[in-house]
């Protein structure tokens, strides 16, 4: 099986019920600024909350990892993959991402996916949006190249991913590098 994919425009927040649903963070798990702010209004101050708890028991985080909350005050998903896009540890060389992290992430966003396909026996979705094209400044062509080697591979479950752009101009960038037409 293969991964199905399905270009949205529009904001994340608002995607219909969704098993996962990726939140761009950062390794100190702030809900900041955008994607992450939005996730902050979302879903009220008991994600943040939930966050700095399993912060406080977990090894910091690096660029690349990925924790696992719930959804806080929001229903409209039942899990949050918080990928550790940018680096704001004090000691961080590099705080920016770079295509080797997404690649990363993706690769430890799957056995999440995995595991739920298991216990459920049925399709698992997952909603996500560019990562690290924003304040992180990567290329978004780059990104859905990422995107799309990787989802293009054969898997053992079957999940549905909805790839939420921001604008018109992500939608058709996302269209031409998937060679797909948005839902």
């Amino acid at each position: 099986m293969a991964y199905r994919i399905t270009i949205k425009k529009g904001n994340l927040l608002n995607a219909p019920a969704s098993d996962f649903i990726v939140n761009p963070s950062n390794t100190v798990l702030a809900l900041g600024s955008g994607v992450s702010g939005a996730f902050a209004a979302a879903c009220g101050p008991a994600l943040q909350e939930e966050m700095n708890r399993k912060r406080e028991r977990s090894a910091p985080l690096s660029k690349g990892d990925v924790l696992l909350t719930g959804a806080g005050g929001c229903t409209a998903f039942r899990h949050v993959l918080h990928a550790a896009v940018m680096d704001y540890r004090p000691d961080a060389a590099e705080t920016a991402p770079s295509l080797d992290d997404i690649r990363t992430i993706l690769v430890n966003i799957e056995p999440f996916l995995a595991d739920n396909a298991a216990a459920s026996s049925a399709t698992v979705t997952l909603t996500l949006p560019l990562m690290g094209t924003g304040v992180g400044g990567l290329d978004k062509r780059h990104v859905l190249e990422i995107y799309r080697g990787f989802f293009r591979r054969e898997v053992d479950f079957e999940c549905e991913v909805f790839l939420y752009g921001h604008s018109e101009a992500d939608c058709i960038l996302m269209q031409r590098v998937f060679g797909e037409e948005r839902a």
